[in-house]
């Protein structure tokens, strides 16, 4: 805007203001009876008294809103003003309908009413169908100003515009003497007056300047190129239709040209035309600068905006915890951040367009640029190395260590390649780490298959000396007892009983060290080895007049043969132990939980103390003596064993004398 918002505020306050002392002037006319001031020119419609209230209203609008602008304020100023549009706007209204129905004369008489009636006209009094029409859309105008957002401005600048164009006509009409664009053809008397359209004009301008920032203002005070156009055109295009009417009158009158006066009235409609054309050309192409101006700024924008991620996207690099080096797809360098720099012992910029092949051993270099080719075929995010871990770098000064790299690819903006992102990690720790830690399980299943195979020999090796010992010890029996004395056939029993144990404790460990040497797993049925359970142990459930429920449980992944074993010990366990002259009855059941199963094996036995807990998963751990209850302390140390081969875990929960039950857990997962 070459004028500021302010200065526009004074101009059209100032309009505001003429406009109330013309109308002042002219009530005050009437008042008197000073006929020279009720019309400016003599024998031409005039101002009546309902007019100047009409446009004082109007007036005192604008002033309320424009000093509430000017002062900051609200409130009052802008209700009373508010309130004095819609006074005129009802008056303008009332006006037309009476116009378009006939009705006779009523507020237009409130007003000096013996002079009203002594000017000659059809309507004494009431205001022009001009001036009414051009009151409405002046009210509607000024509504629209008050509500202060975006949208209403716009409205109001709009309507503020179209106040102009019948005053403008009426004007040109008065100047180029064509009374058919100041008035009715019925009654030229009852026509806007000259001194009303001027009003009306200084009226429109002052809507239009209060929102200088819309509309026709915004383009016609422009800074821009287009405003300086418009403002050159606008004034010759009114002249040149002037002018011309005037030359045509004048012809007119000579009697050189014939009914030039139709002529003339279209002069002023062209020129209202024109101007429209003119702005509305105006306003497309100020647009267009417009829209150029905010793509040149959004472009701008996305410069400074691209420009900061870059600067983000190197502080991310230079920073990160690890080495990260972006390379070309000729296999340059182009980017190396103090992490990497470090780490293969290079000073800043050194590494800077030089192959990649540097940072690669020499045992790798031979074949690296046929995988780089390749990864520049795919562009794929990948790890490199093999899954032993073994890949290395090397160092300024020739050593090597372990690397742990990914690549990722990505597009460069500045030129046409295809950048290559190595984020690289020294892990050489631990990678030591797991050798040493592969070396010791190595170790370690070496000495557990050696113990194995001891203990398997061992036990084997013994049951031979065993077996001798028991059939030497049975012929002792079967040959002397009774023939030696008391205290002998006692000695006798004794060593027949311990080698019974150590028989069965001899075959009991090896069947432990059985466990799991065989790790086929499969699906297995637990219902299906829950049967075949109950039907090995049939005997001793009969005997025991025992109950084995089971509900139904899932088909797992894991060692047929171990689960059999696992479901045999538990089962066998809670009959066992059962109370005195008590049935027993045990109930097996399994829910899914999270990532595993869980099965129970409820009894209603002896029970077991919880300090006993962890205790009976042991190795040849007893809580109770032979005589009670006969066993090798090894069933749970085996169900321990089976459960762990598995991944799950083992326990039982239990009270004295009212029962026990054991638990166990079995992955979801698949284990191989």
């Amino acid at each position: 805007m070459i004028i500021q918002r302010r200065s526009f505020y004074y101009i059209a306050i100032c309009c505001a203001v003429l406009v109330t002392m013309m109308t002042a002037i002219v009530l005050m006319s009437w008042q008197f009876d000073l006929e020279p001031l009720k019309s400016i020119i003599p024998g031409l419609p005039v101002m009546t008294p309902l007019t100047a209230v009409l446009l004082q209203l109007f007036s005192f609008s604008l002033i309320g809103y424009i000093s509430a602008q000017l002062q900051h304020e609200g409130g009052w100023k802008k209700h009373v003003g508010l309130t004095f549009a819609i006074a005129g706007l009802i008056i303008s209204v009332f006006t037309v309908v009476q116009y378009l129905f006939g009705l006779p004369a009523s507020i237009e008489y409130l007003l000096y009413k013996d002079s009203v009636l002594s000017y000659g006209a059809n309507y004494p009094g009431r205001p022009s169908p001009h001036t009414a029409i051009t009151g409405i859309v002046t009210g509607v105008a000024l509504v629209f100003t008050y509500p202060g957002t975006q949208k209403s401005a716009l409205l109001s600048s709009v309507f503020g515009s179209i106040i102009l164009v019948i005053p403008w006509l009426a004007l040109f009409g008065y100047i180029s003497t064509s009374a058919p664009l100041y008035a009715m053809k019925e009654d030229y008397a009852t026509g806007i007056s000259l001194l009303t359209s001027v009003c009306y004009i200084l009226l429109g301008l002052s809507v239009m300047f209060i929102h200088p920032e819309k509309g026709i203002v915004k383009l016609i005070f422009s800074d821009k190129g287009i405003g300086k156009l418009v403002r050159i055109l606008i004034p010759g295009v009114v002249l040149i239709q002037v002018l011309l009417s005037w030359a045509m009158l004048y012809y007119e009158g000579k009697g050189i040209l014939a009914g030039v006066t139709s002529v003339a009235m279209i002069g002023g409609v062209s020129s209202i035309i024109y101007i429209i054309i003119i702005l509305w050309g105006s306003t497309v192409q100020y647009n267009y600068e417009r829209a150029r101006e905010m793509s040149a700024i959004q472009l701008k924008r996305m410069v400074n905006s691209l420009e900061h991620s870059e600067e983000r996207f190197r502080n991310l690099v230079e920073y990160a915890p690890y080495g990260i080096i972006i390379v070309n797809k000729k296999g340059e360098i182009q980017l190396v951040n103090e992490h990497a720099q470090q780490l293969f012992g290079y000073e800043p910029d050194e590494l800077k367009g030089k192959k990649i092949e540097v940072l690669v051993p020499d045992s790798y270099k031979k074949d690296h640029h046929l995988h780089r080719a390749k990864y520049m075929q795919h562009k794929q995010k990948r790890q490199m190395g093999s899954l032993d871990g073994d890949l290395k770098g090397r160092r300024k000064d020739g050593s090597e260590f372990w690397v742990d790299v990914a690549l990722a690819s990505m597009k460069s903006v500045q030129e046409d390649d295809t950048l290559t992102i190595a984020t690289i990690r020294d892990i050489s720790e631990r990678r030591l780490v797991e050798i040493e830690r592969k070396q010791y399980t190595k170790e370690l299943e070496a000495r557990n298959k050696e113990m194995e195979q001891f203990a398997y020999i061992t036990s084997h090796d013994l049951q031979e000396p065993l077996r001798s010992m028991a059939g030497f010890v049975n012929l002792l029996k079967e040959e002397y007892k009774g023939k030696l004395d008391e205290e002998a056939d006692t000695y006798i029993d004794f060593i027949s009983g311990a080698s019974t144990r150590m028989s069965t404790l001899i075959h009991d460990l090896l069947n432990y060290t059985r466990i799991g040497s065989k790790r086929e797993f499969a699906e297995v049925d637990c219902n299906k080895v829950v049967e075949e359970v109950k039907a090995d142990l049939t005997h001793k459930i009969n005997n025991a007049k025992a109950t084995v429920n089971s509900t139904d449980l899932p088909v797992i992944h894991g060692l047929e043969t171990e689960m059999r074993i696992l479901f045999q010990n538990l089962i066998s366990n809670a009959i066992k132990y059962r109370k005195k002259d008590v049935a027993p009855t045990v109930d097996i059941d399994c829910e899914k939980k999270d990532d595993h199963w869980y099965f129970t094996i409820a009894d209603n036995g002896i029970g077991i103390a919880e300090k006993h807990a962890q205790k009976i998963f042991t190795i040849f751990q007893r809580l109770h003596l032979q005589s009670e209850y006969e066993g090798t302390g090894i069933g749970l140390a085996e169900c321990k064993k089976i459960v762990e081969l598995h991944g799950g875990v083992i326990g039982v929960k239990g009270t004295v004398g009212v029962g026990s039950t054991f638990y166990f857990t079995i992955p979801l997962k698949e284990l191989k």
